[in-house]
C-alpha cells in the first residue's frame, strides 16, 4: 500500500514541476502532438507568465523599498522639526530606528539588484527548456 502512495506522490511532484502544464490543452500531457500554432501559443504563454511573475516580484520589492524610504524620510523630518525637545533617550531611539530603516533599505536594494540580475537568466533558462522540450519539437523542426 505504501508503494502506491509513493508513486502517487512522485506523479504529483512531476506534475507540479511541469512548467508547461497550465498552458497545455487537455490530452497533450499524454503525448498527443501539437500543431505549430498550438506549440507557439504554449511557448509564448509560458514565457509571458514567467515575465509577468518576474515583473510582479520586482514591483513588490520596489514598493517595499519606496515605503521604507518614505518612512525614513518622515522620521527624519519629524526629528529635524522636534529635535530641540528630544531627550537623550528619544534621540537614541531615533538613531536606532534610522539605523534599522537604513539596514532594511539596503537589504531591499540588494534584493532588487539580485532579482534584476537573475531575471534575465531565468527567462533564458526557461526559453532553453522550452526549445528542448519534445512537446514543442514542432517549433524546432519548422525553424
Amino acid at each position: 500500500v505504501e508503494e502506491s502512495d509513493d508513486e502517487g506522490a512522485g506523479e504529483e511532484e512531476a506534475a507540479e514541476s511541469d512548467y508547461m502544464s497550465p498552458f497545455l490543452q487537455p490530452g497533450t500531457h499524454s503525448g498527443r502532438s501539437m500543431s505549430m500554432q498550438d506549440a507557439l501559443k504554449v511557448r509564448e504563454a509560458c514565457l509571458k507568465a514567467l515575465k509577468d511573475r518576474l515583473i510582479e516580484r520586482a514591483n513588490i520589492i520596489q514598493a517595499r523599498h519606496d515605503e521604507e524610504t518614505a518612512a525614513l524620510a518622515k522620521e527624519q523630518t519629524m526629528y529635524i522639526r522636534d529635535r530641540d525637545t528630544y531627550t537623550r533617550q528619544q534621540e537614541e531611539e531615533y538613531e536606532r530606528r534610522c539605523e534599522q530603516s537604513t539596514f532594511r533599505i539596503h537589504i531591499l536594494e540588494q534584493r532588487l539588484k539580485r532579482h534584476e540580475e537573475q531575471a534575465l537568466q531565468k527567462y533564458y533558462d526557461l526559453d532553453a527548456k522550452l526549445r528542448s522540450d519534445p512537446r514543442l519539437a514542432v517549433l524546432m523542426s519548422a525553424g
